[in-house]
Parts: structure tokens; C-alpha cells; sequence
């Protein structure tokens, strides 16, 4: 069945962040001395939107996509 003209199909874009990492990611940048533990503790406050994520998936979700190194580390 083929589209009808002028009808497209949404763009999928698979390195697009979700909204989740996108805080994770927020919340690492304010706070650069906090690790996954102590970021996944910030973000279940209110203030953050008291999204629950354990500090594996803080972890996996900034920084091992190599998105955010955490602080005194070098990228090598």
C-alpha cells in the first residue's frame, strides 16, 4: 500500500536522547563532583522531577556513552 501524496513518514533519529537521559545528563553537568550513586539520589528529589534510576543506569546512561567523563578522568 503506498503512501498518499503528500504524506511522509515520521524521521527516526536513533541517537536521539529520551527525556530521562536527557536529565541524567543535566543533572551530571550541575553537579560534576557527584557519581552515578549520588546523581541517581538527586534525581529522585522533586527538584529533578523525582525520576527513579539506579546509579547502574546513571552509570550506563552518561557515562559509558561517552557522553560525560566523570570528573579526573581522561579520555584515552
Amino acid at each position: 500500500m503506498a503512501a498518499a501524496e503528500g504524506e511522509r513518514r515520521l524521521p527516526h533519529m536513533p541517537n536521539q536522547l529520551s527525556a530521562v537521559e536527557q536529565r541524567i545528563v543535566r543533572a551530571s553537568i550541575a553537579h560534576p563532583g557527584l557519581g552515578p550513586k549520588q546523581i541517581s539520589c538527586e534525581l529522585a528529589r522533586e527538584k529533578w522531577g523525582a525520576i527513579l534510576v539506579s546509579a547502574n543506569g546513571v552509570s550506563y546512561g552518561s557515562f559509558c556513552d561517552g557522553e560525560l567523563m566523570p570528573a579526573g578522568r581522561d579520555e584515552t
